[in-house]
């Protein structure tokens, strides 16, 4: 590998901003909690605007032995990019496109951490992406192919939040409903750079370097010494996964740094392929009568060849959506109901009405027509249906505020498991009777085709509280008996480190932890994500 190195680089000369003191809770609390709602402290903030200043900034924090916390777009709900102590590197004013090219069927577009989800689809999707290029860009030739190119691609990756970093989407491995279909953010990175604690760059590109038990990395970018990473094959087949490092043999080495949360380096650029697009996107939404006839609804589902997204809500949750303004109104939510939405593709009217016949008979089996149904065809009509999905945490964090004025310290308790899909109608099952005989309110949702569904426990006092933690717990042992993990897609971050003791026993977390102290010798990137700082650490959720 003694290509890896890098020359750092340095596309424009603007200066970073760097704050310190006082100032920083006062004016920049902002930038100290995630949507976890945890809150941290930090001596120093800094907003570098280049890959030099990146560099620069930790060989000071390196030698000087401070942690270095890095902050997105801070949308991580396990407190991945809250600090606690130390400096911060944010990297949202790094939000520039810097290359394009084309490579046989596919684009690939590279650009900075920092730019969100949102501004990325907007540049990509929509053809804005004049308003995105970095002063170094110079791909202006593949540029103009692009603009009569752009309508027949799309990024597939599509987390919920769009004010996420892609910086922190690639650092999170993040997904969607559509990794149903489409698989995680991972799929999609072809080449990424790293900024080491020393200050030392990787530049990495997919397919390029591979091993089997170890990987060796030499060169002068490196300070002139060697590191060795012994892999083992950790990472689980078949299962949505992302708590702790990816670790499997023949690995990409690339795939390392992909959902490491911060603890291995800082991106500061990535490489992403655009997938030519299917043909258009339609969304159903049905309300079934019961659960087992949404979970029988959900695996006929699976079986169809175009079908990008299976999402399951249970009845508490329809109970909470019903008040949303884009709920639809002709769907009475009796005490059974559950519902699933799904995405699928078509090519042409034909193929819709097909697949619209295919899903009435479907329902047929169930007692069920079309009439219990939504369906969205244009634009603004699946946005719509997507739109009751991504509402539902915002509803379930309204009802949760509301009781956090009577008691401060109540706050809900989420799971974010994930087993094999053949797994999962027994998951729900364990899942439900161990929370009915807890009396805890709870209401279930997420990516039911997948195997990986959310529960929400919902205390409503602080003896409830405490149970909640201990349910949660439970819940996570279940999944991973049943071959599973403990977490799909959120990661560990710092409130749910110690689920990677439920999951993995301590060789395979020493295994974990010697690549990060190869990688990070001081240990000052992101202290306290994925690994306890302290043995006496507990259970958080």
């Amino acid at each position: 590998m003694e290509e890896i190195f890098a020359t750092v680089a340095n596309y424009n000369g603007e200066e970073a901003k760097r704050v310190e003191g006082e100032m920083i809770k006062h004016a920049y609390r902002s930038y100290l909690m995630d949507e976890s709602k945890l809150e941290g402290h930090a001596s120093t903030l800094y907003f570098p605007k280049t890959e030099l200043q990146i560099s620069d900034f930790l060989k000071e924090m390196d030698r000087k032995g401070i942690p270095v916390t890095i902050s997105g777009g801070r949308t991580g709900i396990v407190g991945g990019a809250v600090p606690f102590g130390g400096a911060v590197i944010i990297l949202e004013g790094m939000n520039r496109i810097t290359g394009l090219r084309k490579e046989d069927d596919f684009w690939a577009v590279r650009v900075q951490p920092g730019i969100t989800l949102k501004e990325f689809r907007e540049a990509v999707e929509d053809g804005k992406i004049k308003n995105y290029l970095d002063k170094s860009f110079n791909d202006w030739k593949a540029l103009e192919e692009f603009l009569t190119e752009y309508r027949y691609y799309f990024y597939p990756p599509d987390p919920t939040e769009e004010t996420a970093t892609i910086g922190g989407t690639v650092a999170t491995d993040a997904s969607g409903a559509r990794s149903y279909k489409y698989g995680s953010t991972r799929r999609y990175v072809r080449k990424l750079r790293i900024v080491l604690a020393d200050g030392s760059v990787l530049a990495i590109e997919r397919g390029v370097y591979r091993a089997d038990h170890k990987f060796k990395i030499y060169g002068a970018g490196a300070g002139g010494y060697k590191r060795e990473l012994t892999i083992a094959g950790l990472n689980i087949k078949g299962v949505k996964n992302v708590a702790g490092y990816f670790l499997e043999e023949g690995m990409d080495f690339i795939d390392l740094f992909i959902g490491s949360e911060g603890t291995l380096g800082v991106i500061s650029e990535v490489e992403l392929q655009l997938k030519r697009r299917p043909g258009k996107f339609a969304s159903l939404l049905a309300f079934l009568n019961s659960e087992e006839n949404a979970l029988l609804f959900s695996s006929r589902l699976s079986q169809y060849q175009n079908i990008v997204s299976i999402e399951f809500f249970d009845n508490r949750s329809l109970l909470l959506l019903r008040k949303d303004e884009n709920f639809p109104r002709n769907i009475s939510v009796s005490p059974s109901t559950a519902a699933i939405l799904t995405d699928f593709h078509y090519r042409n009217e034909e193929e819709l009405e097909e697949m619209v016949e295919r899903f009435g008979e479907d329902l047929e089996q169930y007692n069920l027509d079309l009439e219990n149904t939504c369906l969205g065809v244009d634009k603004n009509e699946v946005e719509r249906l997507h739109s009751i999905r991504r509402k539902l945490p915002q509803k379930i964090n309204e009802e949760f505020a509301r009781r956090k004025l009577e008691i401060p310290s109540l706050h809900k308790i989420g799971t974010d498991t994930a087993v094999p899909r053949s797994n999962i109608v027994h998951l729900l099952k364990s899942y439900r009777s161990l929370l009915l005989r807890s009396n805890l309110e709870h209401l279930i949702f997420g990516h039911i085709g997948e195997g990986h569904v959310h529960v929400n426990i919902l205390p409503k006092k602080v003896n409830e509280l405490n149970l909640a933690r201990r349910v949660a717990l439970e819940l996570a042992k279940i999944a991973v008996m049943m071959n599973g993990s403990v977490s799909g897609e959120h990661g560990i971050g710092k409130l749910k480190r110690n689920l990677l003791k439920v999951m993995y026993d301590e060789s395979q977390i020493r295994i974990m932890r010697e690549i990060k102290k190869t990688m990070d010798p001081n240990l000052i990137l992101s202290p306290g994500n994925i690994f306890p700082t302290d043995e006496s650490d507990g259970y958080y959720f």
